[in-house]
């Protein structure tokens, strides 16, 4: 049976899946019963723009077969029909819609429609009686009459039988074109079964881009199968969070250690106890520090050793140390013009 059953909905691309369930009659049998017309809304809630974009119809039947089938773009509407293969077999039959512009797919939509059979060839008649003894004699006359005339019936069917064999001749013809026909629909089933294939393992990942930039969607062959990758732009940057609290020194410890270089942090054992510093060497004292938020710090300081001063001092103002090296000065104090003056001797 062909019927114009045409499905047309508004599909909106802000929406991350798309499944129709189809309310609907279909037939073992039909042919082109339904066909879809479907104009789709973009991201922004716009009318999309369908120029240049393909349209495939894939329709896997009850028996596990997929029927692979070509639409059309009809202004705004993306349009395709089921033909009658997929009408072929009792069950569900589930359709996928793909449209694709340039190297994006815009949209997929799912449909699933259930298929029933309208009749079986087994009828019974529920009014069946059995007759009586004189109703089958009566019936055995006339079935005497009629075959008189069958005989007759029998000459004018002779005649038609040859009619019947030049039509039969006209059929055989027939049956060959169908089975060309057939050979181009298996060829067709082929190429769905490969393109089904590469959807069903089709592979799907994202990579970052900076902020601002637009996002991007690019189809590409892997192992025979399509991978959609998507470039998905950073976000914001976030508000500044609160100040946290002030750091405090939970623990301190000071160590100590001699060393002969006073610019180089030493990289022998700390002390805690403060040792001897020889004279002339170099007296490095480290602070170690254990703050709030767990961070721990090192200060430094470091100080030198003096050396005693022997037999470098001779004479000071022409007087000689002592036995102790000690040199005493005498000092005169004047006054002139108000300015004191001092004079060591």
């Amino acid at each position: 049976m062909k019927t114009s059953f045409v499905y047309k909905t508004t599909i909106d691309l802000r929406r991350q899946q798309h499944e129709i369930f189809w309310d609907t009659i279909a037939n073992v049998g039909d042919q082109e019963a339904h066909t879809f017309m479907l104009d789709f809304l973009d991201e922004d809630g716009n009318q999309l723009d369908l120029t240049g974009a393909g349209v495939v119809l894939y329709a896997i039947r009850p028996d596990n077969k997929t029927v692979y089938m070509e639409g059309t773009v009809e202004g705004k509407y993306a349009v395709a029909s089921l033909d009658d293969t997929c009408y072929a077999y009792e069950g569900k039959l589930r359709c996928t819609l793909v449209i694709t512009k340039g190297s994006v797919a815009l949209s997929a939509v799912r449909v699933n429609i259930n298929i029933g059979v309208a009749n079986t060839d087994a009828i019974v008649d529920p009014g069946e009686t059995i007759p009586t003894i004189s109703e089958l004699l009566a019936e055995i006359a006339v079935m005497e009459a009629a075959t008189e005339v069958a005989n007759q019936a029998t000459a004018n069917a002779n005649s038609k039988a040859s009619l019947a064999n030049t039509a039969a001749s006209t059929a055989n013809t027939a049956a060959s074109n169908a089975n060309a026909k057939a050979t181009l629909a298996d060829t067709a089933t082929t190429r769905a079964n490969t393109a089904a294939s590469a959807i069903e393992g089709m592979t799907v990942s994202a990579t970052g881009r900076n902020a601002g930039q637009a996002p991007t969607a690019t189809i590409t062959d892997v192992s025979g199968h399509k991978n959609i990758q998507f470039g998905i732009p950073k976000g914001d940057t976030g508000a500044k969070g609160d100040t946290g609290d002030p750091a405090e020194i939970d623990e301190m410890t000071v160590y100590y250690q001699n060393s002969t270089n006073g610019t180089t942090i030493p990289t022998g054992t700390w002390s805690k106890t403060q040792p001897s510093t020889p004279q002339g060497q170099f007296l490095w004292i480290k602070i170690h520090k254990v703050w709030n938020n767990g961070q721990e710090t090192d200060e430094y300081s470091v100080s030198r050793m003096g050396v005693d001063g022997v037999g470098n001092v001779r004479t000071v103002m022409n007087n000689s140390p002592d036995s102790s090296g000690n040199i005493s000065l005498a000092a005169a104090v004047t006054v002139v013009d108000d300015t004191l003056t001092l004079t060591f001797s």
